[in-house]
């Protein structure tokens, strides 16, 4: 449906999802102009490989569905797209250069995401009922994170709390909604972004930070690890976008880099 981004709004007791969609006259077919290759989620290197030296790069992955359908087949080697009705033969050089300078003439200093288009979806996709949504917050708290399953906010009132949506499950989340208490104010917190587990590491104003565990809405979360390598407030705290398990943390002094397993 050419949706190439999605933004989560939060509001005090809702998650409205709202998709930016780039207009095409037809969607039938795969527009790899739209959705090039991109980094799969495949890392190339651990956290203990990163640490000791070694480096690692994510392989390109194709983002059409009919490449998908044929890696899951179990088909290898190089994936096409469907077959397709046969190509006249190409123009001379000369005339496919004079096109092409054409068509940069055409098109110099435009994007093809120039008519992108958001738009808030229909209730029914809404999440509803979310309980003491914290809506102000410190400059260093990043306040509201989203997972491939689940999304994190935190929570208004005492007890250092993180509550946990599915967002595979919109409607009224009354009573679908999990809490995770910290000892101590979570300040910043980011989902694991290689774990199948849905870890989610939570960095708070007691110095700690925690490894936490989501198995679904109604088993109660898994305390994984605490770490204590701050003597103050941790303000950030980012996973390596490339590296699977390699965490960074800081205080206002100090940095810590350490690689994890969670499984």
């Amino acid at each position: 449906n050419g949706e190439v981004a999605r933004l989560m709004v939060l509001h005090h007791n809702t998650l409205a999802p709202t998709p930016y969609v780039v207009p095409r006259k037809s969607y039938h077919e795969f527009h790899d102009d739209l959705f090039p290759e991109t980094r799969g989620d495949v890392p190339g290197v651990d956290g203990e490989g990163w640490l000791l030296g070694n480096d690692g790069y994510r392989e390109l992955v194709s983002l059409n569905p009919a490449s998908k359908k044929k890696q899951s087949n179990g088909q290898s080697g190089e994936i096409e797209a469907p077959s397709a009705p046969v190509e006249e033969a190409p123009e001379p050089l000369e005339e496919n250069e004079k096109h092409r300078q054409i068509l940069s003439h055409l098109t110099e200093g435009q994007s093809l995401y120039r008519n992108i288009e958001g738009k808030l979806s229909h209730r029914d996709y809404h999440f509803h009922g979310l309980k003491n949504v914290q809506t102000v917050f410190s400059q260093e708290s990043n306040g509201f994170q989203i997972g491939k399953h689940y999304g994190a906010h935190l929570m208004a009132g005492s007890g250092g709390r993180l509550g946990i949506i599915d967002l595979h499950n919109p409607g009224n989340n009354n009573t679908k909604q999990l809490e995770l208490v910290n000892q101590g104010n979570p300040v910043v917190f980011q989902w694991d972004p290689y774990s199948a587990d849905h870890v989610i590491a939570v960095g708070s104003d007691s110095s700690l930070v925690k490894l936490w565990k989501i198995t679904d809405m109604d088993t109660t979360p898994a305390l994984l690890a605490t770490f204590e390598e701050h003597s103050s407030k941790v303000i950030l705290l980012q996973y390596h976008p490339g590296v699977a398990g390699l965490l960074a943390t800081c205080d206002a002094g100090a940095v810590s880099c350490c690689g994890i397993h969670t499984t």
